[in-house]
């Protein structure tokens, strides 16, 4: 028998994607739709997720619970406590992507056009995965190897600065209406 972490289920996202349930996740997304709604820093988000994540490690049976079924079970919370219009704005969206920008200028062997490249597919697949965060990570090692510099500098600051636009522009152009958050560091 699988023993899963906290007897928490994992939750199944479209495309076979299975993340582990995590109550910070939902507690995001609980917090977005609330701001969406217009309550900023909404007070109720912790216990919901907390009752959430009560039941499915009590009362939810198996090991596998879609996100759809999740977030069907989350807006009968909410219409329940009488946050209907948090529950209208609640969406389930995918756990933050993360893309190493030093492991994508590796596997391109510092190569600039291979690297935006590749940048570019990643970020259009967590685009299209539903990911409502998005996580840059490694800027800094990324260039420096790019540019052949062991310390950063003038040109390095350059090409961090090409990369954040690209990024920006890439995310833009595809991201459509979606609200996406984009942490770079």
């Amino acid at each position: 028998m699988i023993g899963f972490v906290d007897n928490l289920p994992l939750v199944e996202f479209p495309a076979g994607r299975v993340f582990a349930f995590r109550g910070a996740w939902l507690r995001e997304n609980l917090l977005r739709a609330a701001a969406d709604a217009g309550y900023a820093d909404w007070w109720l988000a912790d216990h919901v997720t907390k009752s959430i994540t009560e039941y499915l490690e009590s009362q939810f049976a198996g090991p596998v619970v879609t996100v759809a079924r999740l977030a069907d079970a989350v807006r009968h919370v909410l219409m329940a406590i009488g946050w209907a219009d948090v529950a209208r704005h609640f969406q389930a969206s995918r756990p933050a992507g993360e893309i190493s920008l030093l492991q994508i200028a590796q596997e391109c062997g510092g190569y600039e056009l291979a690297f935006f490249e590749r940048l570019r597919a990643a970020i259009l697949s967590d685009i299209r995965d539903g990911a409502a965060v998005l996580s840059l990570v490694d800027i800094v090692p990324a260039v420096k190897l790019m540019t052949g510099a062991k310390v950063f500098t003038r040109f390095c600051a350059g090409l961090r600065d090409e990369i954040v636009g690209f990024s920006r522009h890439c995310i833009c152009l595809n991201a459509g209406e979606k609200r996406m958050d984009v942490v770079i560091r």
